[in-house]
């Protein structure tokens, strides 16, 4: 996103209720595997046991979240409340089905918004949301205060993007160590390695992780 955080304020209030339903809860936990249960984030043997434990409940937690935030209730001015999943399906009526299928040349017509001149420079805007400090402090953790923010002729492109690259996996064990691993972390109860609680998935962690250095030993 590389415009002024006015208009970035939308996608930073949805990261910041990410971050708080589900981004903060597994960062905690992988910094306590780190400092209590002996996780080195950069071994990549550690990195695989990780996405192998705990990857698609990290994802399901994701969906979860996102199926949850699709519907909830929002305050639309002039159209009472709805849900994002209500809006996108009233669009869809209203506007006509829209997605990723290709069109034939001639078949796309862009819809004329019709903006007074004074209003182009607020449109899309969430004051409300650009009102609130704790989303002002979360997109100031990773964004540097906008230098000339009045210049017009100043692209307000960010100095420094995130990012961060994770490698692809590779299993560290060959094809009989993995048939032995994967055999001894079955003997663990059903209920404790679908426990969403994170002080047992902590300790799923440091079983497998013995488990690892004892096959490789």
């Amino acid at each position: 996103i590389s415009s002024r955080s006015v208009h970035n304020i939308r996608i930073e209030r949805l990261w910041f209720d990410f971050t708080s339903g589900v981004g903060a809860k597994w960062k905690l936990f992988f910094q306590e595997l780190e400092y209590q249960a002996g996780l080195d984030p950069e071994l990549p043997s550690h990195i695989w046991l990780i996405h192998y434990l705990f990857l698609n409940a990290l994802n399901q937690d994701i969906m979860d979240w996102a199926n949850s935030w699709n519907n909830h209730k929002l305050t639309i001015p002039g159209r009472g409340t709805r849900t994002p999943a209500d809006l996108r399906w009233f669009s869809m009526l209203e506007d006509g089905a829209r997605g990723f299928s290709p069109l034939e040349p001639g078949q796309f017509e862009p819809v004329e918004d019709v903006l007074d001149a004074h209003d182009i420079d607020e449109y899309g805007v969430d004051w409300e949301a650009y009102q609130d400090t704790h989303i002002q402090e979360h997109h100031a953790e990773a964004n540097p205060t906008d230098p000339f923010p009045q210049n017009p002729f100043v692209v307000h492109r960010p100095e420094n993007f995130s990012m961060v690259h994770v490698d692809e996996s590779r299993c560290p064990f060959s094809d009989e160590e993995l048939v032995v691993f994967q055999y001894n972390l079955s003997l663990i109860s059903e209920d404790i390695l679908a426990s969403r609680d994170m002080e047992q998935r902590k300790h799923v962690w440091t079983y497998a992780l013995n488990l690892c250095r004892q096959i490789k030993e």
